[in-house]
């Protein structure tokens, strides 16, 4: 069962973060010292590098490289602690087409998302279309025109343009067709 509430009860309680994304081939007209958020892939990974500062103490740095679907690219380095994090895994983010009777809407999978649409960690998919590119094809057949129950967590996104809905894919489960039949007969029967 579903319960909604109305958000103009909000007590301010809870902490509300605000995002400002931009697409990488955006970033070069804005202006200095701002804070963003990019979304995209980590394509390249440079080696860790120590540099030796005039006062003779060591710094860490690193450089990775992160595209976007438009195939804009930049180079983020990054400094002391945050360069020495070895634990750049593979993640999804996928955007997909949800259709059911009523219509249809965009939505964004994330990793967790992501794994359990696909069937396998992002890494593994990653490896499996370096070795086969054709291979992304059949990932799309395998999951296309297929029936799932996906819980959403939606909301409208105001921030620095008019108003946007945003869809995001909590949790992807196939439908099991027996449990699915056993639940409605079961409100049928209470009727």
């Amino acid at each position: 069962m579903s319960k909604v509430e109305d958000s103009s009860l909000d007590d301010g309680s809870i902490a509300f973060n605000k995002f400002h994304f931009v697409l990488l081939g955006e970033i070069t007209n804005l202006e200095a010292n701002i804070m963003i958020g990019v979304l995209g892939i980590s394509q390249f990974v440079s080696d860790l590098q120590t540099l030796l500062r005039k006062d003779g103490s060591e710094l860490k740095k690193r450089t990775i490289q992160i595209i976007d679907t438009f195939n804009y690219a930049i180079d983020v380095t990054l400094w002391g602690d945050l360069s020495v994090m070895e634990d750049y895994d593979y993640r999804y983010l996928l955007k997909v087409q949800i259709t059911d009777h009523t219509g249809n809407l965009w939505a964004t999978l994330f990793d967790d998302a992501g794994k359990d649409l696909i069937g396998a960690t992002a890494k593994e998919t990653y490896g499996q279309v370096q070795d086969n590119p054709l291979c992304i094809r059949l990932l799309k057949k395998k999951i296309t025109f297929h029936q799932y129950l996906f819980t959403l967590h939606v909301r409208m996104d105001t921030f620095n343009n008019p108003p946007k809905l945003k869809t995001n894919v909590t949790r992807v489960k196939k439908v099991d067709y027996s449990s699915e039949l056993k639940f409605f007969t079961g409100l049928l029967t209470d009727i």
